[in-house]
């Protein structure tokens, strides 16, 4: 019970930082790439608690705040296929696996997954 009301004070404390820097970004017109520096500090001090790592997370290296996850997706896909990759997308797969592997430069080859009868018929 202590480690949930630690976590809901901790998201508490996560959503107040959110709208404190919304607003100074909206008074000030300032834009950060990789997010505002007190979202990742505020992000890094609740996965801390969260994942108990031996060690604190390094927000500037671990951390990036996306608009969503797609962008997160593309983001991730095009920072590590380079031309001529083979990428395994297992079927069945989101639709904007493929187009991100191609734009990356990828090859996309397809997995299916098939199911396996352990007792009984599949149908």
């Amino acid at each position: 019970m202590h480690s949930l009301i630690s976590l809901v004070y901790s998201l508490g404390v996560l959503l107040t930082t959110v709208v404190h820097i919304l607003s100074s970004i909206v008074d000030t017109g300032s834009f950060f790439p990789q997010g505002h520096p007190r979202l990742i500090s505020a992000l890094s001090k609740v996965y801390d608690r969260l994942l108990e790592r031996p060690t604190p997370l390094d927000g500037n290296r671990e951390i990036l705040v996306t608009d969503g996850a797609y962008e997160a997706l593309y983001t991730a896909i095009l920072g590590f296929v380079n031309p001529g990759d083979e990428v395994i997308i297992v079927e069945p797969y989101f639709d904007c696996y493929e187009p991100m592997v191609k734009l990356g430069g990828g090859t996309p080859k397809y997995a299916p997954l098939r199911p396996v009868c352990v007792r009984g018929v599949i149908q």
